[in-house]
């Protein structure tokens, strides 16, 4: 992955997942990735590397969050259904 800024969206992904000091839909700049199998999920885990609103570095579930891009044109897509 290039690193890029991604946007916290809170995402239900079906297990618990700290979210501390993270702000609803602010964006944060991913400053590594790390992928693992997780035996207890049974599946693949990918974590971001992000800075937090303490301004501490902490590695959080990449599920939680979705693409700057992305969340830009939800934005545009809710204006565009209003018009």
């Amino acid at each position: 992955m290039e690193y890029s800024f991604v946007v916290f969206t809170k995402t239900d992904i079906g297990h618990n997942t700290c979210t501390d000091d993270l702000t609803l839909y602010k964006s944060y700049h991913v400053e590594k990735e790390d992928s693992f199998w997780s035996s207890e999920l049974n599946c693949p885990v990918t974590l971001y590397l992000v800075k937090t609103d303490k301004g501490t570095f902490s590695k959080k579930n990449s599920k939680i969050f979705i693409p700057l891009e992305e969340h830009r044109n939800n934005q545009l897509d809710k204006l565009l259904q209003d018009v």
